[in-house]
């Protein structure tokens, strides 16, 4: 009997089947029932729920935040209330949107999420690069920030306005002049209102043409115009190719476009090789990036970096870098270099300092320390002026006049090549012996640079000998170099240069494709030695084994 009422109250495999079924669907209805109240406390706050399907057309218009986030982050858990309160405060101001990234992580990889939580801007469907992941997260932080950008746009309409303006930015002011009630000026006007949320220039608008009065300009709307440091120096902005033509077009290069669709500056004039500039962000922001490098500028060695990738930036000028003494001859190179400045704009920025900041670079570009002195950095290739040559005003003119018709080759600084390079199988390059090396193309060749003066200096030099010995006596791999080159008093080719000192990188075997390795990259490799072998073995392992 006992076993005959087990049996009447214990469930059939398929009753217990049927009853989680039951229960799985109770839960994903009490699930369910919980985000949709969420979403609808959301809706009612002004914030929007988003699907990646439903993103863009939520963010088509106006000024649209999205905010990224994870059920699981307690940092998102204490955000949510700041956002609310920011959605109220930006009511009719802003878009407000919020999207579960975690559940489709595969469709937003455009945004490049890293942390929760994180904000994006979106102004007139355009995703802006500067997101505000640096604002405290708080609702003050969200709603100043915008109200800085809506603010940051004013109004002129005489030269007077003009550099009243100036002391609300950095820089250049950068007048839209256009009528923003007029259809035909809607590109023009969205750009402006893109660009008060990404550029710290001092911003306005002008319907009429009186702001130009005593430039010397003329130019018929929609047209964005750029005043730098006086109201004399003024370049314009409009859609379609420029030429040698247009006079104030001082900072306007060819156009071509590179391998990505994006603009890049161009030596070759020919119609057909020309893209035309239009009112998109893409290529105003460009363009902007070229106004703002100087004809000729003081340059130090703390601000040299930063000239050297503003160079990069404005599609890969060139930056030549001056050093004069303080007395006449040092005033007439200065006067010599502003006049051939203005005349090559489009192929290089010129700069000038004193003997004090020729010492931190003269070993790297082979100069002797005297002034005066002058190289050129050309997408990190050096082309240095002849020690032996009198650095005179006229030999300047040529000596610029010759790089700019490519008849100059790159200098080559070298420490003597040592008597037996390899060591501990590691290979010691110089600047004599470095292009000898990468060219080969039966092998493959790991790369380390370092400075003798840096304080990892050692530190590479014992990782990359370990290198040398894993692939040598615990995992052998053919045909693979594992090279060291000091850069304190040697020079490679620009395309060989990392953004950081120390740095690594392969030369591809067969190929000599160039892999430059980064840190954060594939699971945030570092300097290790793991780290290291995983790099080579990646560029590699399945050409050496």
């Amino acid at each position: 009997a006992t076993v005959s009422v087990l049996n009447c109250i214990s469930p059939s495999p398929a009753h217990g089947a049927q009853r989680r079924e039951m229960m799985m669907r109770a839960w994903w209805l009490v699930a369910a029932a919980a985000a949709a109240a969420a979403q609808s406390a959301g809706a009612e706050e002004g914030i929007i729920e988003a699907r990646p399907e439903t993103l863009d057309g939520l963010t088509k218009e106006g000024l649209v935040l999205v905010y990224f986030y994870a059920t699981w982050s307690g940092h998102c858990k204490r955000f949510d209330k700041e956002y609310r309160q920011a959605a109220k405060d930006l009511r009719n101001r802003a878009r407000l949107v919020r999207i579960n990234a975690p559940r489709y992580e595969q469709h937003l990889g455009r945004f490049r999420i890293k942390k929760f939580p994180s904000l994006r801007v979106f102004v007139d469907g355009e995703l802006l690069n500067e997101g505000m992941d640096d604002l405290k997260p708080t609702a003050s932080s969200i709603v100043d920030w915008v109200s800085h950008a809506e603010l940051s746009v004013h109004e002129v309409s005489t030269p007077a306005d003009v550099q009243q303006v100036k002391k609300y930015g950095q820089g250049m002011v950068v007048v839209g002049y256009m009528n923003p009630e007029d259809p035909a000026h809607a590109a023009a006007a969205k750009v402006m209102r893109q660009l008060s949320f990404t550029t710290k220039n001092a911003l306005a608008t002008a319907k009429t043409p009186a702001f130009l009065k005593g430039s010397g300009v003329t130019v018929e709307p929609p047209a964005i115009v750029v005043f730098r440091e006086a109201v004399d120096e003024v370049a314009t902005y409009k859609p379609g190719v420029t030429g040698d033509d247009d006079a104030a077009a001082f900072a306007l290069p060819y156009l071509s476009r590179d391998a990505q669709g994006r603009p890049v500056a161009s030596d070759d004039p020919h119609p057909e090789t020309q893209v035309a500039y239009d009112f998109t962000l893409t290529d105003v922001r460009r363009w902007l990036q070229l106004a703002a490098m100087p004809v000729v500028g003081e340059i130090t060695e703390q601000s040299y970096p930063y000239f050297v990738s503003q160079c990069k930036k404005a599609g890969g000028l060139a930056l030549g870098w001056l050093f004069t003494g303080r007395d006449e001859a040092g005033a007439a190179l200065r006067a010599a270099a502003l006049k051939v400045g203005k005349a090559l704009r489009r192929k290089i920025v010129l700069g000038y300092s004193g003997k004090r900041a020729l010492q931190h670079y003269k070993a790297e570009v082979g100069m002797s320390g005297d002034v005066p002195a002058f190289f050129i950095n050309a997408k990190g290739d050096y082309y240095t002026f002849p020690k032996d040559t009198a650095l005179t005003p006229h030999a300047l003119e040529r000596f610029l006049g010759d790089f700019v018709d490519g008849k100059l080759a790159p200098t080559v600084v070298s420490e003597p090549a040592p008597a037996d390079p390899v060591r501990d199988g590691v290979t010691t390059l110089v600047g004599t012996t470095f292009l000898e090396a990468v060219g080969n193309k039966a092998v493959g060749v790991f790369l380390a640079f370092t400075r003798k003066s840096h304080a990892g200096h050692a530190r590479v030099l014992e990782e990359t000998a370990q290198l040398a010995k894993h692939f040598t006596d615990v995992n052998p791999l053919r045909d693979l170099v594992v090279a060291v080159i000091d850069l304190e008093n040697n020079s490679i080719p620009g395309r060989y240069r990392g953004e950081a000192i120390p740095g690594f990188g392969f030369v591809v075997k067969g190929t000599g494709e160039y892999r430059i390795w980064t840190p954060g990259a594939d699971k945030d490799l570092g300097p290790r030695p793991v780290d290291l072998q995983e790099f080579v073995l990646r560029h590699h392992g399945m050409n050496g084994k």
